[in-house]
């Protein structure tokens, strides 16, 4: 009698425990990655170490298969580092169109805006912020196609910086022929002012460097006035 009592209890027992499905559904296991903003419904989870910070150095070093494995796994393409710096301004200024057409297509915000421009002060070499926009990166990086991509993309081109420098000041400021040509073909307002008065004609003429006076021309032949 007794030996069928405690066989009758630990029927019962499983019965309330949920062995049978009657209880709550267990919680489910957290999602590889979740914490650094990767889509769950992601079919390739992140490799464990994954924090962020790959999709960073990836798109700063021109790593194309890191980058493309790291959005199909469901990365955040709209990271940024202790700059500012975003994920598509850091592969704008590397100047990898590659990069740059794989983000817009993930759906990375062309016309972000970092506001506040932080650097490095500890010793420890130069870290900072690399531009305020991604258009602007491109245009200091001196790619052609990577400035054609972001403006297909839409790219505003007469965005400007705290100081009302325009993507089109960067290209001159920085010697960059092909980034300023590409920017003029799109239709960037040659005869801009900065807040502190310049244009891209007197930013041309302050330069050095053996394009300096092919890049007067071509903003001269492009209607810029002034000296």
């Amino acid at each position: 009698m007794r030996k069928k009592l405690l066989g009758l209890l630990f029927v019962f027992a499983l019965l309330f425990s949920g062995g049978c499905g009657g209880g709550d559904e267990p919680a489910s296991a957290p999602v590889p990655g979740a914490e650094a903003g990767v889509s769950a419904a992601s079919n390739a989870p992140l490799p464990p170490a994954y924090t962020g910070s790959d999709i960073l150095r990836a798109s700063r070093m021109g790593e194309y298969d890191t980058v493309e494995r790291l959005v199909n796994a469901g990365a955040n393409v709209e990271l940024s580092d202790a700059y500012g710096n975003t994920v598509l301004i850091l592969a704008a200024k590397a100047g990898d169109p590659d990069i740059v057409d794989l983000l817009i297509g993930a759906g990375a915000d062309v016309n972000r805006f970092v506001s506040e421009i932080k650097f490095n002060t500890d010793g420890a070499g130069y870290y900072g912020t690399v531009a305020q926009f991604a258009l602007q990166a491109a245009a200091t990086g001196g790619d052609p196609d990577t400035v054609e991509l972001l403006l297909q993309g839409g790219a505003d081109i007469e965005m400007s910086d705290n100081g009302g420098g325009t993507a089109l000041m960067s290209a001159v400021s920085s010697g960059k022929f092909g980034a300023a040509e590409m920017l003029i073909r799109y239709g960037a307002d040659v005869n801009a002012i900065n807040d502190g008065g310049g244009s891209p004609l007197s930013l041309a003429g302050s330069t050095f460097g053996q394009d300096r006076e092919k890049m007067i021309e071509l903003l001269k032949d492009s209607g810029a006035w002034g000296q």
